[in-house]
């Protein structure tokens, strides 16, 4: 199904009637139609597109279509694999939207406030490079007078001021949007993100009676663990590249393991090890702040340095003339 672009709307109903259908008694198609008529009600002109969207679904959902075929290119690509599988598995839908489309929610909400946040470094940086330039820049005149004797160094620092900081910012923000994860905080941000979004893919897997060796290959592909990929295919293997990834503790990592040779305490020990990765997640304001401090910190030394490096040699140019 190609719908163009994304009717957040429907994608927001289409969520709603998945997960409310199997309390309510009524299937996904009956309530899509029910929307379809409210919405029209309510806001005709508004809506037209949003039902004619819905509408569309139903009809195929109607015609005994695979779910995984209808949500095409309205649902993300990993909660269609999830429908998909639990198809096969004889699963209903509505637990992959009850369980872990909200967790996905909260993961890329966190991701996008994390992104936003990092350009605010670097607007400080460029306020406080041409406040810098602009101190620096009244030196120059005397400087190249030669009423007071400066270094050429320092001469040279003043003339390229700005060009120096910002190739320095530049190469900044190439480690910082091209590369963020070879930068220890930005990394640890990332794992704690993809760590609570692996131990719920790993959930609803475990749900649908795969087993450990089934889940390895579909964590390697959705997270790119290739290079981490596990000699071992049991629940050995999978908590040893879970821990690898720095998605779990080795603490988690062993109470995983452990529980494996024992009849259903494994789930016990998923959903703790879940719980705990989402509360760090929702905690990661804490981490974002460090994280955003430190940056700017490092960001503003360089300038800041140049233009203390200036003022030393203004202060030493005019104490050799007393």
């Amino acid at each position: 199904m190609n719908i163009g672009k994304v009717d957040k709307t429907a994608v927001s109903i289409v969520y709603r009637a998945e997960i409310t259908s199997e309390v309510i008694g009524k299937s996904v198609a009956q309530l899509l139609h029910e929307y379809s008529d409210a919405l029209l009600d309510l806001e005709p002109k508004k809506s037209r597109t949003t039902s004619k969207t819905l509408l569309r679904i139903a009809s195929k959902l109607e015609d005994a279509v695979d779910k995984d075929k209808v949500y095409k290119g309205l649902i993300p690509s990993d909660i269609l694999e999830f429908i998909k599988s639990a198809s096969e598995k004889g699963v209903k839908s509505s637990s992959i939207f009850k369980e872990y489309a909200p967790i996905k929610e909260i993961g890329e909400k966190a991701l996008k406030k994390f992104q936003t946040k990092m350009y605010f470094p670097f607007i400080i940086f460029v306020v406080a490079t041409f406040g810098f330039n602009f101190l620096v820049a009244k030196f120059i005149p005397i400087a190249d007078g030669g009423s007071i004797p400066f270094s050429e160094t320092s001469k040279w620092v003043m003339h390229n001021f700005l060009a120096i900081n910002f190739i320095y910012g530049a190469m900044f923000a190439f480690v910082f949007f091209v590369i963020p994860r070879k930068v220890p905080l930005i990394k640890k941000v990332f794992d704690g993100i993809e760590g609570m979004l692996a131990m719920s893919t790993i959930i609803i897997l475990y749900k649908l009676s795969y087993s450990s060796a089934e889940i390895i290959p579909i964590l390697v592909k959705r997270f790119n663990l290739q290079k981490l990929l596990p000699r071992e295919k049991g629940i050995d293997g999978l908590t040893q590249m879970l821990y690898r990834a720095n998605y779990i503790s080795i603490l988690q990592a062993s109470e995983i393991r452990n529980s494996g040779s024992v009849t259903g305490e494994l789930g016990v020990v998923l959903d703790r090890t879940f719980e705990e990765k989402r509360e760090e997640v929702l905690l990661l304001d804490e981490i974002l702040q460090e994280v955003i401090k430190n940056i700017t910190i490092f960001l503003i030394a360089v300038p800041l340095g140049f233009m203390l490096y200036v003022l030393a040699n203004l202060f030493g140019g005019v104490m050799s003339l007393v």
